[in-house]
C-alpha cells in the first residue's frame, strides 16, 4: 500500500516568503506549463534583468516534507535545509524537489529553502507534501497515490472500466497522466458524486513526441459539496483504441485553510448545480413552459366572461318582472272579478365557473458539457 500525504498549497498562510515572490493564478485554459499547478496557483520569483535571490520557510510537525518547484532547474535551489541541516534536491521529470531522504524524528521542524533566478529561468513554487504516522488528517487536504488501497482501478482503457473511490471531505481533484505511447483519439467518460447528476466529458491525450510524458493534468475538479463522506465513481466510455485514463493522483479537499479556496471546476458545470433529488422523475421534454403571465391572462378572460353573462341574465330577469307586474295590475282590477292564483316567478342564472389556466411546472435542463483538457 502506498502512503498518503498531506498537501499544503503555496497560498497556505503558514508559508513565509522572502522579498520578490508574487502569487500567480493559472487556469486550465491559460496554463503553459507541462503540468497543471495544484489548485491553480503558484508563487513565482521572476528574473528582472539581474539574478534575484530570495527564500521561503515553513514550520511543520511531520516526519517527511517535500517542496515542489515546477519547471525550475534544480540549480536554482541554492540550499534546502531542515533545522539547519542540508537536504537532498533532485529533478523529477519537470519538477525540482527539495526533501529529506532520512525520516525525521517526531516533533516540530523548520524548512528553509534559498533560491536564485537566472537569465533563462524564473523560480516557481507550487506547494508542499507532508507525511507522518502521527499527524492528524482531520483538517487537512490529502493526496491519494495510484496504489492506494482505496483505489480499485487506476487505469481505465476498455469500455465500461470503472474507478470507484470513497472519501471524506468537501471536494476532490483527479489528476491524470498522459504518455505519447498511448492512443490519441479522444475518449468519452462520465463521473458521479453520490446521487448528483452524471457529468460527461472528453479525454484527450495531450502528450506529444516533444513532451512524451505529462503528469498532474487536471481531469476532474468536482464542485464543492457538504463536508462529510462521499462516493466518487468514474466510468470509461471509450475503447481500447482511444485515449485511456491513467490516474496520477487524487487530492481530497478537507482543510479549512486557505479559507478563500475557490477551485476551478473541471469540466465546467452550468450553474446552479441541480442535485438529482430535486429533479423530476419525468424525462425532460423540450415543450415550451407556460409562464404565470399566461395563467393570469386566462383567469382575467374567464372572469370577464362571467361578468358579461351575469349582466345579461340580470337584465332579462328585470324585464320579466316588469311584464309580470303589469299583468298583475290588470288581473287585480278586472271587469269581472275572479280569484287569481299567485304567480311564482322562477329564474335560473347559474354562474359559469372558469378555472384558471394552469401551465406545466417549469422544467430544468441539466446540460452536460464535454470538455477536453487541451493543455499546452
Amino acid at each position: 500500500m502506498s502512503e498518503r500525504f498531506i498537501f499544503i498549497d503555496d497560498t497556505d498562510p503558514g508559508l513565509k516568503y522572502g522579498p520578490g515572490w508574487t502569487s500567480q493564478n493559472v487556469t486550465t485554459s491559460t496554463n503553459q506549463l507541462p503540468a497543471n499547478p495544484l489548485y491553480g496557483t503558484l508563487h513565482a520569483l521572476v528574473y528582472a534583468g539581474t539574478p534575484v535571490q530570495s527564500s521561503l520557510s515553513y514550520g511543520f510537525n511531520a516526519t517527511y516534507v517535500a517542496a515542489i518547484f515546477p519547471s525550475t532547474p534544480f540549480s536554482s535551489i541554492v540550499s534546502c535545509t531542515i533545522d539547519g541541516i542540508q537536504q537532498e534536491v533532485f529533478l523529477d521529470s519537470t519538477l525540482s524537489v527539495c526533501h529529506n531522504n532520512v525520516t525525521l524524528p517526531v516533533g516540530v521542524h523548520q524548512l528553509e529553502v534559498a533560491v536564485n533566478t537566472s537569465i533563462q529561468n524564473s523560480v516557481l513554487f507550487d506547494g508542499l507534501y507532508l507525511h507522518s504516522t502521527y499527524e492528524s488528517t482531520v483538517d487537512a487536504d490529502i493526496q491519494i497515490p495510484i496504489h492506494d488501497a482505496g483505489i480499485d482501478h487506476y487505469t481505465l482503457q476498455n469500455y465500461g472500466d470503472t474507478l470507484n473511490f470513497d472519501f471524506v471531505g468537501y471536494s476532490m481533484t483527479f489528476y491524470a497522466y498522459y504518455a505519447n505511447t498511448d492512443n490519441h483519439p479522444p475518449s468519452n467518460a462520465v463521473y458521479t458524486i453520490d446521487d448528483s447528476p452524471p457529468v460527461n466529458f472528453t479525454v484527450n491525450n495531450v502528450a506529444t513526441a516533444v513532451i512524451p510524458a505529462i503528469g498532474s493534468q487536471i481531469l476532474i475538479q468536482t464542485p464543492r459539496y457538504s463536508l462529510g463522506p462521499h462516493s466518487f465513481s468514474l466510468r470509461f466510455l471509450g475503447t481500447s483504441d482511444t485515449a485511456p485514463i491513467r490516474m496520477n493522483n487524487i487530492i481530497i479537499q478537507n482543510s479549512s485553510t486557505p479559507v478563500n479556496l475557490n477551485l476551478e471546476i473541471v469540466p465546467p458545470i452550468p450553474s446552479p448545480t441541480v442535485s438529482s433529488s430535486s429533479l423530476s422523475s419525468t424525462p425532460y421534454s423540450p415543450t415550451p413552459t407556460v409562464t404565470n403571465t399566461t395563467s393570469a391572462h386566462s383567469e382575467t378572460k374567464s372572469t370577464n366572461s362571467g361578468v358579461i353573462a351575469g349582466s345579461v341574465i340580470a337584465v332579462l330577469v328585470i324585464v320579466a318582472l316588469l311584464i309580470l307586474g303589469v299583468l298583475f295590475i290588470f288581473r287585480r282590477y278586472p271587469r269581472t272579478k275572479k280569484e287569481v292564483n299567485p304567480v311564482h316567478v322562477v329564474h335560473s342564472g347559474d354562474t359559469e365557473v372558469f378555472g384558471s389556466a394552469e401551465g406545466p411546472e417549469g422544467s430544468v435542463q441539466v446540460r452536460e458539457y464535454a470538455d477536453g483538457r487541451n493543455v499546452l
